[in-house]
């Protein structure tokens, strides 16, 4: 595996719109934290038209994927909760590229739980409650807001 990441870091590390990249190998035979392939590849980059492009391909028998997003995107996915495996790819992933330390800064970010990120969980989560409640309880969806508030 260890060949597989040395060939794309090559590559990647010429192109100028990358800032940083990371590989998280998949923990365990049947685990889903890397969407089922035997690696990801994550790749934060400045390019904003390569932002959400997916790259799915074989080498060395090994099925690997490559996602490449912006860091105003990776933002976006943390605070909003967006995807599931995100925080576990930026805490547990293996940093190979990190200019200017982006990515290790923004793991110690996520780690630290700031309470800006903290408040925009907890509002995310009323609400994603506000509208539950509703639909599960026959309940009236300013009154749900409401009864979680209180």
């Amino acid at each position: 595996m260890d060949t597989i990441k040395a060939y794309r870091m090559d590559q990647l590390r010429r192109d100028e719109s990358v800032i940083s990249v990371s590989a998280i190998d998949k923990p365990s035979l049947f685990s889903t934290v890397t969407d089922g392939f035997d690696l990801l590849i994550l790749v934060v980059s400045r390019d904003i038209e390569r932002n959400y492009q997916q790259f799915h391909y074989i080498k060395d028998d090994r099925r690997i994927q490559e996602r490449w997003i912006t860091p105003k995107t990776l933002n976006e996915l943390i605070l909003h909760g967006e995807h599931r495996n995100i925080i576990y790819w930026i805490l547990k992933g293996e940093i190979l590229l990190d200019r200017d330390t982006y990515l290790e800064s923004f793991r110690h970010k996520v780690l630290e739980f700031p309470g800006e990120l903290r408040e925009h969980k907890s509002a995310d989560r009323i609400l994603q409650i506000s509208e539950k409640l509703p639909a599960e309880q026959g309940i009236h969806p300013g009154r749900a807001l409401a009864r979680c508030l209180q």
